[in-house]
């Protein structure tokens, strides 16, 4: 019985959990994966054949390679890879925002409404999910119980029995009350399930439906958040190239003023390729952001401040 009643719960509470804990859910989230350490631990696990016969100076100096490599193409594609990100933010966005209009007029809701249901689920998701002690304890003695073969063995035994008995009992209340709509065993296992006790009272709207159109709010706002989000960090790389720019232009102006000693009578040959580099890289990355802003976005670059520095004079003075 442990197991099953843990199992059970474990399935019935992972829906209240995901409206609890899912990145989909939290405020300020994005559409972040919240994997991204991982991503970068599976580009060094390429090397892992190799690495794992080296010693451990070389194995640091071949990951330290590997990690600047991995930098330097982020930086290299970091203004495509936003872009990307933008316009596939932008046209989800409104696909999500025509699916909420639809649910609300198929369902006469207004805007108070729809903040009401949202309200409902997540007061439904704290009310009935369970403590994290609670929860600790009981998937403590699920691992317990289940740590050799045999265990599990009997135990799927027990729940195939346990599902059995279930059957039967839906196929008798079926019988018994046959004016209702019939119960179905799928349905009372489904992670989604709400009770008539988990339910708000207040209205005669079932906690599922309530749960369909808080999913498609929370995906409005997780996109709006994310379409904000990424309009930031484009601002923050264009500012961080004019910054990198000026740094450049100023320290080349110093080094001519000086008197450049020997072993420093390269310094202004390789600030001034750093310096031609830089704005090349400010000429491809304005093109591709300018591209990106089309349509309603189109005065985007006029009204936003942090891209209040592209303008004719700087095109004119610092991209040639």
């Amino acid at each position: 019985m442990v197991v099953s009643s843990v199992q059970g719960h474990n399935q019935a509470d992972s829906s209240i959990l995901r409206v609890k804990w899912s990145g989909a859910y939290q405020e300020g989230a994005g559409l972040t994966l919240g994997e991204e350490v991982e991503q970068v631990n599976a580009v060094l696990s390429r090397i892992a054949v190799t690495t794992k016969h080296m010693s451990k100076a070389g194995r640091s100096d071949m990951l330290t390679v590997m990690a600047m490599r991995w930098n330097e193409q982020k930086f290299e594609n970091l203004a495509r890879s936003l872009s990307c990100k933008y316009l596939k933010a932008t046209k989800m966005l409104e696909e999500k925002e025509q699916m909420l209009e639809s649910t609300k007029t198929a369902l006469s809701l207004s805007d108070i409404q729809v903040e009401e249901w949202v309200t409902d689920v997540t007061e439904w998701a704290e009310a009935t999910s369970p403590s994290t002690d609670e929860y600790t304890t009981l998937m403590q003695r699920l691992y317990k119980v289940t740590d050799s073969s045999k265990a599990r063995v009997r135990l799927r035994r027990k729940i195939r029995q346990e599902k059995q008995i279930l059957s039967s009992v839906v196929a008798k209340y079926n019988s018994v009350i046959p004016s209702t709509e019939p119960l179905c065993i799928d349905i009372i296992l489904s992670e989604d399930v709400a009770w008539p006790w988990q339910e708000n009272q207040q209205d005669s709207v079932d906690i599922k439906t309530k749960r369909q159109v808080f999913d498609q709010f929370m995906a409005v706002k997780r996109l709006q958040e994310e379409w904000k989000i990424l309009v930031a960090e484009m601002a923050k790389h264009w500012k961080y190239l004019l910054a990198r720019s000026d740094w450049l232009q100023e320290h080349s102006d110093l080094v001519h003023e000086q008197n450049t000693q020997d072993p420093l009578k390269n310094l202004p040959g390789l600030l001034k390729k750093k310096m031609w580099d830089i704005r090349q890289k400010i000429q491809n990355v304005k093109h591709i952001y300018l591209n990106v802003i089309t349509g309603a976005e189109s005065n985007f670059w006029q009204t936003n401040s942090d891209f209040s520095d592209i303008g004719s004079d700087t095109s004119e003075d610092q991209m040639q």
